[in-house]
């Protein structure tokens, strides 16, 4: 966990990190996150408040990033992906259309 620490940027060798899937980096003096972390395939909790960010342009900038609304029926839950004191994450089916669907981190 990151939060608290006054921190201005990220590593860029965190960008390398696949298997990322929760990255608290609340309470601290971000003014931008960087791009690369949009891109992390499993990244599926980011906690940024508390960060000058919050105010203003990036803010809006994060909110062009559309975060879809799935429907908890349309999800095959199957194998955990990792425990933590968030929870428990796993591997899930999204059938997003008849015949079409997609792996997703749950």
């Amino acid at each position: 966990m990151l939060a608290g620490n006054q921190l201005t940027a990220l590593p860029m060798a965190m960008a390398k990190c696949h298997a990322l899937e929760l990255l608290r980096i609340s309470a601290n003096q971000f003014q931008a996150l960087p791009e690369w972390l949009f891109n992390l395939p499993n990244l599926t909790w980011l906690a940024y408040a508390g960060n000058p960010l919050c105010n203003g342009i990036e803010q809006r900038r994060i909110a062009q990033h559309q975060v879809q609304e799935i429907d908890w029926q349309s999800l095959t839950l199957q194998q955990v992906l990792g425990q933590g004191a968030s929870g428990v994450t796993y591997q899930a089916i999204w059938h997003k259309r008849q015949g079409e669907h997609e792996s997703v981190a749950v």
